[in-house]
C-alpha cells in the first residue's frame, strides 16, 4: 500500500481497509483449505468491500490532487481561485 495514494486524513482508515483485506485473503485461503466453500464466498464479499472502500479512498485523493492542480494553474494565470 503507498501512503501517497490517500489523504493524509484518510491514512488511518485506508490502513485498516487494507488489514481487513489482508485477513479476508487469509481466511479465504483457509476456507478453500478446509473445503468450507460458503464461508469462503462470503469472506470474498467482505474482501470486495474493503477493496471498494480502498478505491474510493485512491479517488478522493486523485480528486483532490486534481482540484489543486487546477488552483494551482488558475493562480499562475492571475486567477483567484476564491473568486471561480
Amino acid at each position: 500500500m503507498n501512503k501517497d495514494d490517500f489523504l493524509p486524513h484518510d491514512l488511518k482508515v485506508a490502513l485498516g481497509e487494507y488489514k481487513a483485506a489482508k485477513s479476508c485473503i487469509y481466511r479465504i485461503e483457509e476456507c478453500l483449505t478446509n473445503g468450507d466453500l460458503i464461508e469462503a464466498k462470503l469472506t470474498i464479499n467482505d474482501l470486495s468491500k474493503s477493496i471498494r472502500e480502498i478505491e474510493k479512498l485512491q479517488e478522493k485523493k486523485r480528486r483532490n490532487d486534481d482540484f489543486a492542480s487546477m488552483a494551482h494553474q488558475l493562480a499562475a494565470c492571475g486567477i483567484l481561485s476564491k473568486i471561480v
